[in-house]
């Protein structure tokens, strides 16, 4: 029997249970992994961020393909962590051009001119943009790989699309959709 079978085994009413896991389970191992738990699996849901799409991710893909060799779109989050990673030099950009010093609160102050201002795709040209409208003093709105990262000047977060997925009927992959 799988580990997991066995765990689930090992608490009383567990059987019983909705089960609900992260993006990290939305593959075809979990499938043949857990195979012995298969009488789970019409009470497994599961959330991912929605499938990406457009000319910057497109642009992404092929820039990460080309430098790593490897497909990017099998990867969780790596558009995202691509956008962080550019959010910082923007961050750090403001700080340079704005601020005494590169402290968090002065990338803080950075990010939160990226939303409203001049559209700015991350990218080749996105530095020499960011800082031209940076020196400034004046805003940016950014669109990453991972889509726009419109911020809400209040709530200081973004939103995104989500998948929930299950596992369908047939145990051969899955079925999704999207809030």
């Amino acid at each position: 029997a799988s580990a997991f079978l066995l765990f689930a085994e090992s608490f009383a009413g567990y059987a019983d249970k909705n089960v609900f896991l992260t993006d990290a389970a939305h593959n075809l191992d979990l499938l043949t992994e857990a195979a012995d738990a298969s009488a789970l699996f019409p009470r497994v849901r599961g959330s991912a961020p929605a499938p990406l799409a457009g000319v910057t991710y497109d642009a992404f893909l092929a820039s990460y393909r080309a430098e790593f060799g490897e497909e990017a779109r099998s990867l969780s989050f790596t558009a995202n962590a691509y956008d962080a990673a550019w959010l910082t030099l923007v961050g750090a950009t403001w700080a340079a051009l704005q601020e005494t010093g590169f402290g968090g609160r002065a990338l803080a102050r950075g990010l939160r001119r990226v939303t409203g201002g001049v559209p700015v795709t991350f990218g080749a040209d996105a530095l020499g943009v960011t800082h031209d409208r940076f020196r400034l003093g004046e805003a940016i709105d950014v669109e990453g790989a991972s889509g726009a990262l419109d911020y809400d000047p209040t709530l200081e977060e973004t939103s995104a699309p989500v998948e929930v997925w299950t596992i369908r009927a047939d145990a051969t992959g899955f079925a999704s959709q999207y809030e």
